[in-house]
């Protein structure tokens, strides 16, 4: 094969030397034809084809600038480049040295801009970015040139990524993770306004099925608009047939921690996309099942330190709850801190880290403080509708945003102390054990509040008597509703409790 190979190298140079008037295209077809098939077939054939001797880049350069080429003749030379260039550092290399990230990229251009019509002409799109992955797959410094090559701010990335055509933004996806897993986005820095972050914010809506929305258009879920996922139609489907590419790209990044960090500063400034960004490290937890596979505790402790440090800017700002709306929505990541708990709570199941027990401690009581309860007994006769409507009118305050942080944060403390001695003696040392019980009360801000923390008590003195004992000793004012059988199973006397109260006895 490899003699006929080298042959049909030597005539395609011959039939692409004579003048463009002169060419054979029949002929040129026919020999592109068995060289890309060669090509795919035969890692020998890639070696030959990148080698220095070799007359293949030349004859596919005189092809490539005959605009008078049929599309069909282009098509078949763009393929002999996707195939000769992988797992080849030579090939991507002298691909590189004679200009086809440029050509290729001006090509996807005009793919993405709908200059071209027919079968043939929509092939080339796709094929071109085919080509380009492989032309940087698993070569850092070759996706370096692309890079440099397009534009340093990535503007025909994100043009790739917002085409109409299905094909064009998938194989564009795959390519972001090329670029991610070689750590090759030189322009990945916390600045909302480079390229990485654009970037990213685009492939989060393109997870959305959404690829051509403007970025700066204010997106939300539609939940009317999903689409179904090809070849699966199970009730777990997702709803674009983009996620799964999208989940790729995020658990390689999951995956390789430090660089994880450097893309969450990267993104700090758009809080939208930061959250989506934990909303699909959530489903890369999912899919850890340790030991054998289990989620970096590096991305673990990172994300638990950002948490605290989300509410030690919460929490330090005692005038918080008078100020306006908008002052809490630029000082606050409620997005990034709903998003964060979330995580954290599904992870919580395999991990138990105290730094988080400390930080979702401190938020509980801060919202417990700076969110008085509101209860039926607190509304007149004429205030009462229904459920729905009190809530909404309990979420007319400037704390609206993280009203229903307190549900996650109880569950999330549950999950942390459940047989766990060390965890349940924490509670008591940050002298939460009463912050806990207090939540067990109704609250038209949050539904069922009381039913999780009435789970969440049962964790945190569950066969640990100092903890019991602390709430035996606490002050009786007034016996919260719904509480007083769960205590009894607890072995605690609940005519020495009352649910409303914050401090010991004396």
């Amino acid at each position: 094969m490899t003699d006929q190979f080298i042959d049909d190298v030597a005539d395609l140079h011959a039939a692409a030397s004579v003048a463009p008037h002169d060419r054979d295209y029949v002929e040129i077809e026919a020999i592109l034809i068995d060289l890309v098939s060669d090509l795919a077939k035969s890692p020998v054939c890639r070696a030959c084809a990148a080698s220095s001797e070799s007359d293949l880049w030349v004859a596919l350069d005189l092809i490539r600038d005959d605009a008078g080429a049929p599309a069909p003749v282009h098509l078949l030379v763009f393929r002999a480049v996707r195939n000769a260039c992988v797992e080849n550092p030579a090939a991507q290399a002298r691909a590189l040295d004679h200009g086809w990230a440029a050509h290729l990229l001006a090509k996807l251009d005009a793919a993405v801009r709908e200059q071209h019509q027919g079968i043939i002409a929509q092939e080339l799109g796709p094929t071109a970015v085919e080509a380009i992955v492989n032309l940087v797959a698993g070569n850092p410094e070759a996706a370096r040139r692309l890079l440099a090559a397009g534009d340093d701010r990535a503007g025909w990335l994100l043009a790739l990524l917002s085409a109409s055509d299905e094909a064009i933004v998938k194989k564009s996806l795959v390519l972001v993770l090329v670029l991610f897993v070689t750590h090759a986005l030189p322009f990945i820095k916390a600045d909302a306004t480079c390229a990485g972050a654009r970037v990213l914010e685009r492939v989060f809506l393109v997870a959305e099925a959404k690829p051509g929305v403007a970025i700066d258009d204010d997106v939300q879920p539609d939940a009317d608009a999903q689409l179904p996922y090809p070849d699966d139609d199970s009730d777990r489907a997702p709803a674009s047939p983009y996620l799964s590419y999208v989940f790729a790209i995020v658990r390689a990044l999951v995956m390789d921690p430090p660089h994880f960090v450097a893309v969450y500063h990267c993104i700090a400034p758009l809080p939208t996309a930061q959250a989506a960004l934990l909303d699909h490290v959530l489903l890369v937890a999912q899919e850890c099942t340790p030991p054998t596979s289990p989620f970096p505790s590096a991305v673990l402790d990172f994300l638990i330190a950002e948490f605290a440090r989300h509410v030690a800017t919460i929490t330090a700002t005692d005038d918080l709850a008078d100020s306006d709306v908008d002052t809490i929505n630029n000082s606050i990541p409620v997005p990034v801190l709903l998003a964060q708990l979330h995580v954290l709570e599904y992870l919580t199941l395999h991990h138990q880290p105290m730094p988080l027990l400390d930080a979702v401690v401190a938020l509980l009581g801060y919202l417990h403080t700076h969110q008085p309860r509101t209860t039926l007994r607190d509304r007149s006769p004429n205030e009462i509708t229904t459920p729905a409507a009190a809530a909404a009118g309990a979420d007319a305050g400037p704390l609206h945003g993280i009203f229903h942080t307190k549900k996650t944060l109880l569950l999330t403390l549950a999950q942390l102390v459940y047989c766990n001695r060390a965890m349940q003696d924490r509670v008591r040392e940050l002298d939460a054990v009463a912050l806990v019980l207090a939540q067990c009360n109704y609250d038209d801000r949050h539904p069922y509040l009381r039913e999780y923390g009435v789970y969440a008590l049962r964790n945190v003195l569950e066969g640990n008597e100092a903890n019991q004992a602390v709430v035996n000793g606490l002050r009786a004012i007034d016996l919260a509703p719904g509480v007083t059988d769960a205590l009894k199973d607890m072995k605690v006397d609940p005519e020495k409790v009352r649910a409303q109260v914050m401090r010991k006895q004396g």
